[in-house]
Parts: structure tokens; C-alpha cells; sequence
């Protein structure tokens, strides 16, 4: 289980999607003997310090990111517009002033509903951040995306994600990576996309959810968390179902954990 890396994580500072404080990640992950972690919220840093606290308390390695909203031009605002999800992790310092760069931006000048990002602003901050994937709202379906991909992996490190969700579309996606990061050349990761660290809180999250889409149970259309799994499932959930992939892939997620961290000087800050 220690091997396992979590590169993919929400905490309650996803609004109104994530569960769970950055201690509890925390001190479960410490009793699960995981060695680093990442937090990648939705749009935003605001955990951070919380989440450096935590991670250092813990004896864990901080890792710190984002899960990015991304559309083709953020000067473009249009209804219904489709939005794309690119997970973007510091290597170092430099890479967190990035992260913050490219979130001033989002908020000022691309905020739609969301604060988005585009290629052409990631491509000018990319060169301290690792670049993962992200879901199956992945960037690289924009249109343009696999281009795009390339083009980062000329810049920066780059990775592609398979999820173990029991969903179809998740098990078709994973096989669509698996050709694109071989085709490309491009390591591979697995990821948990935790929303929560516990099962039992599973139906806490679906409560966001619900607020979220302003929908309850019963509604037809209303897409309960079902699929957002577990701190707790890590090296376990890695025979589903690419099993003879999965060496390639832990070892991947650990080369990319082994060169990311901040120094440590935001844990000091804050309360």
C-alpha cells in the first residue's frame, strides 16, 4: 500500500464536491503507510496551508496542485459552454507561483461560472508543473487536445490517468489512454480522484452534489457520487482492469511523486 500515490485528491475546499478536511486525509493516509500525497482542488489553492499542515504532522510529503478548468479561449463566455479538466501539479516553488498566476488570471479574466484557464495561457506558465490528465473530462478531448498534449510534453512533464471507477465509460476511456500514451510515448498514472476519505462518507458528498446541482435524490438526472472512491483505495484497486499494465504504471506514479514538493515555507503560515 506505502508504494501507492495519491495525485489526485479533493478536499473540502473543492466547493461543494469534496468531503473531507485535510487531517483526516492525513491521518488516515499515515495509518495506510502512504509516504506522499496531492491535493488538486477545483479551481483553487485556498487548502494549501491547511493541507502543508497536515502533510507535515503526519510525516507525509506535501504535494500541491490543482484540477484546472480549461475551454479553448477564456475570452469566449457562451452558455452551455464545455469545460475540461487538466490537473496540474507544482514541482517546486516557481510552479506554485505559476498555479497562482494562471489563477489570477482565471478569476479575473476567464470566470464563467468557473475560473477557466486555455492552452495558450498553460503553455506560457507550464514550465515548473507536471501535467496530468485528469478524468473523463480530460483536456485532451478537446478539440486540438492531443496537439496540445504534445506541445506540454515539449515544455514540461506530462502524464496521462486511468481511474478503476466501475463505470463504462470510465473502462473505454482508460483503453483510449493507454493507446494515446503509447502512441505518444507518454507515462501513465492511476489515479483515485478522491472526493471524500471514507466510505461512510459517501452520502455527505452526495449532499454537496445534490446542493451543487440544486437537485435531490429522487430527481431524474440527479448523478449521485457512486464512482469517487476512497483515500483507502490504492494499491489494491490497481488490478481493475488494466492488471497487466499496473507495474508500469505505479512506477510511474512514483517517479512523478519523487520530483514534486514545495519547500514547506507556506506550513508556517496561516492557521
Amino acid at each position: 500500500m506505502s508504494d501507492f500515490v495519491h495525485l489526485h485528491l479533493h478536499d473540502q475546499y473543492s466547493i461543494l464536491d469534496g468531503y473531507g478536511k485535510a487531517s483526516q486525509y492525513c491521518e488516515l493516509a499515515n495509518k495506510l503507510g502512504y509516504k506522499a500525497m496531492a491535493l488538486t482542488n477545483h479551481g483553487n489553492v485556498d487548502g494549501v496551508i491547511k493541507w502543508q499542515q497536515s502533510c507535515k504532522a503526519a510525516g507525509i510529503k506535501s504535494i500541491v496542485g490543482i484540477e484546472a478548468y480549461m475551454v479553448p479561449d477564456l475570452r469566449i463566455k457562451k452558455e452551455k459552454e464545455k469545460r475540461y479538466h487538466v490537473v496540474l501539479l507544482a514541482k517546486n516553488n516557481a510552479g506554485f507561483n505559476s498555479l497562482l498566476r494562471m489563477l489570477t488570471v482565471a478569476n479575473l479574466d476567464g470566470f464563467y461560472y468557473r475560473p477557466r484557464i486555455d492552452p495558450a495561457l498553460l503553455l506560457e506558465h507550464c514550465g515548473d508543473l507536471v501535467v496530468g490528465g485528469a478524468c473523463l473530462e480530460s483536456y485532451i478531448n478537446m478539440e486540438g487536445g492531443i496537439d496540445l498534449l504534445k506541445q506540454l510534453g515539449k515544455k514540461t512533464d506530462v502524464y496521462l490517468e486511468v481511474m478503476p471507477h466501475a463505470m463504462r465509460e470510465q473502462a473505454k476511456f482508460n483503453q483510449h489512454v493507454m493507446k494515446v500514451a503509447s502512441d505518444l510515448k507518454v507515462p501513465v498514472v492511476a489515479t483515485n480522484d478522491c472526493h471524500y476519505p471514507e466510505k461512510h462518507h459517501a452520502k455527505l458528498q452526495e449532499v454537496l452534489l445534490a446542493m451543487q446541482s440544486k437537485k435531490k435524490w429522487k430527481d431524474k438526472g440527479f448523478a449521485a457520487g457512486a464512482n469517487r472512491d476512497v483515500i483507502a483505495k490504492g494499491a489494491e484497486m490497481l488490478g481493475v482492469p488494466l492488471d497487466d499494465l499496473m507495474a508500469e504504471v505505479i512506477a510511474g506514479m512514483r517517479e512523478q511523486a519523487a520530483a514534486l514538493g514545495l519547500d514547506g515555507s507556506l506550513a508556517g503560515q496561516g492557521g
